[in-house]
């Protein structure tokens, strides 16, 4: 006879599930502890690591040009930077400010304003206290699984990056790409923003396949 849990699932299922959710974990650890290893040994090759070395580059070069000293050889050992640093580099927030016309000019073109005093009208009073925070339309198809969703962005992702490369040659820029999104992560996201505590919107989860294109400043951006 099948033991049954309250929610209606066996406790095999329920058993295997968090098997498979530990095995997942255990591999995402793994995985995220080797890129922080090549990281600080400088010999990274992923995201975290470019833009580790892209952040220590531009922080080196301004000191140097304050110190009126010649230009680093390609070689040098240089230190890190935070973001905020980063930030004032290219200009900081009166520089952004140049291109917020342009950025609202971009979000009307794609804004669907009935549709956003619609969502709230009909969502609760305290929506805000939700976790998840977001009520823009979701462009995605509907997806029961986060298996169903995974299937569908593996089966997306080199011709997502080929367009990526596309677009960041046209308009040269330097192209980030990522593999599809660690399981464990996207697990725990969509839980936490997307989950009521019975059930999981995993339609709403738009960031399995993702990259980002590098530009130098604002400017070119």
């Amino acid at each position: 006879m099948a033991r049954v849990a309250p929610g209606g699932e066996s406790l095999e299922d329920m058993v295997a599930g968090l098997a498979n959710t530990v095995a997942a974990l255990q591999s995402e650890l793994k995985s995220v502890k080797a890129e922080l290893r090549e990281t600080k040994k400088g010999t990274g090759d992923g995201p975290t690591a470019y833009a580790v070395q892209m952040l220590a580059k531009i922080k080196a070069a301004k000191d140097r040009a304050a110190a009126g000293a010649p230009p680093a050889a390609a070689a040098e050992v240089v230190q890190s930077i935070t973001y905020a640093e980063a930030f004032e580099l290219i200009g900081g927030e009166a520089e952004l400010q140049k291109y917020a016309a342009l950025s609202e000019e971009l979000t009307a073109s794609i804004d669907d304003k009935e549709l956003a005093a619609e969502l709230k009208r009909l969502l609760p009073r305290d929506y805000a206290k939700r976790t998840g925070f977001s009520t823009k339309l979701v462009n995605q198809p509907f997806c029961a699984t986060l298996e169903q969703l995974y299937a569908r962005a593996n089966a997306v992702h080199d011709a997502f990056d080929d367009v990526v490369r596309d677009l960041a040659e046209k308009t040269s820029g330097r192209p980030l790409l990522p593999p599809v999104k660690g399981e464990v992560r996207a697990r725990m996201k969509a839980l936490f923003k997307y989950g009521d505590g019975k059930n999981v919107a995993w339609y709403r989860l738009t960031d399995l396949v993702r990259a980002t294109i590098e530009y130098v400043d604002l400017a070119a951006l």
